[in-house]
């Protein structure tokens, strides 16, 4: 009796047994509450991570000369770039009856910049014009990379919260959250990206002309400004002559009026020498 008692509890307690300890679910709180403190857990270590940072410095510099020879000073420009590790981005020509102007602007390794305007003053001879400018943007980069590791390390949290999920609309709510910081994270990366394609190429402006022959800048010659003379004459009578065409009907006006009054003081006149000789 004992034995069968004893089987019959054993059938009972053993599915009990069996049974798994049941998933714990996450809740709204525990999805929403790791960004404030990774938040500030990252920001508190900023500090640190600055001075593994090197200095961001953006320089440009634009240089302007004229030469007596376009076409050759066009070709040693292009190969000073080309020498010192440059890339021409845009040229912009402008070739008029007194001069020939050309804009070329390139980028150019940082560490080679002085190199290259040195170079370009030999063609130059002397420089109209010189200007570097140098802009330190390493605090703004400390930023952008502070921020970034703060929501990557946001990102680590939400992967480890989304295993835990135990229903659907948590995984969905996780999931949303892990791509606002995902997006967060890229834009980071390409502005820090676009920092340092500019702190390692700096950009260089070349300007440069050439006078054309027998002519100049300041003055023109007096067979130009005597043409220029006339065809100014010619555009200031056909503009009268078309002033005069648009108001036409203000001139019909004035010759009738012209003629009422002129008649009105003929007959004046004669009534005067009529009454006279009466």
């Amino acid at each position: 009796m004992n034995t069968r008692t004893y089987l019959i509890c054993m059938l009972f307690l053993f599915p009990a047994c069996m049974k798994s300890t049941p998933k714990p679910e996450m809740t709204a709180k525990e999805i929403a509450m790791p960004a404030p403190r990774e938040e500030e857990r990252v920001a508190a270590q900023s500090d640190d991570i600055a001075p593994a940072i090197a200095p961001k410095v953006i320089q440009t510099a634009n240089v302007s000369f004229e030469t007596d020879a376009f076409n050759k000073c066009r070709v040693a420009v292009n190969d000073v770039i080309k020498k010192y590790g440059g890339q021409v981005t845009n040229e912009k020509q402008d070739k008029g009856e007194y001069s020939w102007r050309s804009e070329t602007t390139a980028k150019v390794p940082a560490n080679k910049l002085d190199s290259a305007l040195n170079a370009l003053e030999g063609i130059a001879g002397v420089f109209n014009e010189k200007t570097v400018n140098t802009e330190d943007v390493t605090k703004q980069y400390i930023d952008m990379d502070a921020r970034m590791r703060t929501q990557q390390a946001l990102e680590q949290r939400y992967l480890q919260l989304l295993q835990k999920a135990g229903t659907v609309g948590d995984m969905l709510e996780i999931e949303e959250k892990l791509s606002q910081v995902r997006a967060v994270i890229e834009a980071a990366k390409t502005n820090m990206k676009q920092i340092d394609d500019q702190v390692a190429y700096s950009t260089l402006t070349i300007n440069y002309w050439q006078v054309m022959k027998n002519s100049s800048l300041r003055r023109p010659g007096f067979a130009s400004q005597a043409w220029d003379s006339v065809k100014d004459g010619w555009d200031a009578i056909v503009a009268t002559v078309l002033g005069l065409i648009a108001a036409w009907p203000f001139i019909i006006v004035a010759v009738i009026i012209f003629i009422f009054v002129r008649r009105w003081r003929k007959n004046r006149r004669l009534r005067k020498q009529v009454a006279s000789h009466q």
